[in-house]
């Protein structure tokens, strides 16, 4: 996880100031486009309503989708979207 400047670093919160500035951007950019999908809104909405800023709420979806595409990665997998439970009325 180092390569993409998402380990933990005492000075700041999300993407640490190390690593691949341009895989940084990428990652970054793939979650705020992300937020279409209704996986990764909930996932967002649900940062947002524990008190995370927008770019907080933003990187930690980032992060998670690294999650999500070292899984995929290391089972072989294709991604297939796990939509929200919405409670029953």
């Amino acid at each position: 996880m180092s390569a993409q400047g998402t380990i933990p670093a005492p000075a700041c919160r999300g993407l640490s100031p190390g690593g691949n500035r341009q895989l940084k951007r990428a990652i970054f950019l793939s979650a705020f486009a992300a937020l279409h999908d209704p996986a990764s809104r909930t996932y967002y909405d649900k940062c947002r309503a524990r008190g995370k800023t927008h770019t907080q709420a933003l990187l930690r979806l980032a992060r998670h989708r690294i999650s999500v595409l070292f899984a995929m990665l290391r089972d072989g997998t294709f991604y297939e979207p796990r939509l929200p439970q919405t409670a029953a009325a």
